[in-house]
């Protein structure tokens, strides 16, 4: 009952958060893309082996953890003819791996590929798999509850670049929480997450993807910066960002938007689990998930550039309507209920 009562108020707030076209910007719930198997799910199985037994369609699957890609820029890529392109594609699809997505561009709107998970988990205990939940938190930029940032600094909105620039005062503007990138020379932005399923329930995995890279004047695509990453006040780990990406409009950014500014990044992964902590799959750490929530049983996520990092590059942090991916910062939370 109360269970009912719950989903019937979060379905009552995204209606009125709807209206007021607020809710993209805040910490909302959507489905999730992280995908969990068991050893009896014959059919996926066998489609997801075709798709990773060729070359060509595990190069496929590299590019687009990246970016997304038009059918143009594969072709280009692999060096293949477009019959050939095709067939891979459809095995791809097939195995609900890959989407097509609308990207705009100079010609209108043409279809990009993306990839359609953020990652994929074959269980051995079929009984355990079953039991297998994700939830995913959609993070708003802009719904950052703690900051300490150095200017240059720069937040902007779907239709705007709050002012004023250069100021991090524009961090405490209540505008802040339209925010569709954001970026900063040294520092951090700390997100708050409070979930019922970290009380309730057995936390196996919580996974984040954000669009980042480096900052500098207007931008250099070999401009490198050591990325950090924070979980409850322990550090998880740096990404080190080799560009400040930018020369061509971002394929979900806006039309007045400067090509010669910021305009893209890459998609950057941050896994923890039990078997340890990881950055775009990379082990950074030995610490596994529930070493992070001895304190408390909440998320304090934090995104920065440490003072004393080697490479003081800075970072840029797209929202769904700034840069190649549409979406803003993703949590999944991997957990049984006890």
């Amino acid at each position: 009952m109360l269970k009912t009562y719950t989903i019937a108020i979060f379905q009552y707030i995204k209606k009125i958060l709807y209206c007021s076209k607020l809710f993209e910007y805040i910490i909302v719930m959507k489905e999730s893309r992280n995908v969990h198997l068991s050893v009896n799910d014959n059919d996926q199985l066998e489609k997801i082996g075709d798709s990773f037994s060729s070359g060509y369609r595990r190069r496929i699957l590299f590019l687009l953890s990246k970016r997304s890609y038009s059918t143009q820029e594969l072709l280009d890529e692999l060096k293949i003819s477009p019959s050939t392109l095709s067939f891979h594609l459809k095995i791809l699809r097939e195995a609900k791996l890959i989407k097509f997505v609308k990207a705009p561009s100079k010609r209108g709107n043409e279809k990009n590929l993306s990839l359609n998970i953020d990652s994929l988990v074959v269980n051995f205990d079929s009984t355990t798999a079953n039991n297998v939940k994700t939830e995913n938190i959609d993070i708003g930029l802009g719904s950052f509850s703690k900051f300490e940032v150095k200017a240059p600094c720069l937040i902007a909105t779907e239709n705007e670049i709050l002012q004023p620039i250069d100021n991090d005062v524009i961090f405490n503007s209540t505008d802040k929480i339209k925010a569709q990138l954001i970026s900063f020379t040294e520092g951090y932005i700390e997100y708050l997450v409070s979930n019922d399923l970290l009380y309730f329930s057995k936390i196996k995995e919580l996974s984040f993807t954000q669009e980042i890279c480096s900052e500098c004047p207007n931008f250099n695509n070999n401009w490198k910066s050591d990325i950090s990453f924070y979980l409850n006040n322990i550090k998880i780990g740096e990404f080190l960002s080799l560009g400040d990406y930018g020369g061509r409009l971002g394929l979900f950014s806006p039309q007045w938007w400067p090509t010669n500014s910021s305009n893209y990044g890459i998609l950057v992964n941050v896994t923890i689990n039990d078997d340890g902590t990881f950055i775009n799959g990379k082990k950074t750490s030995d610490l596994k998930i529930n070493e992070y929530f001895k304190e408390e049983k909440i998320i304090k996520y934090r995104i920065g550039v440490d003072h004393n990092s080697k490479h003081l590059g800075g970072i840029n942090i797209f929202g769904r309507h700034f840069g190649d991916f549409k979406q803003n910062i993703s949590l999944n939370i991997t957990y049984i209920d006890k």
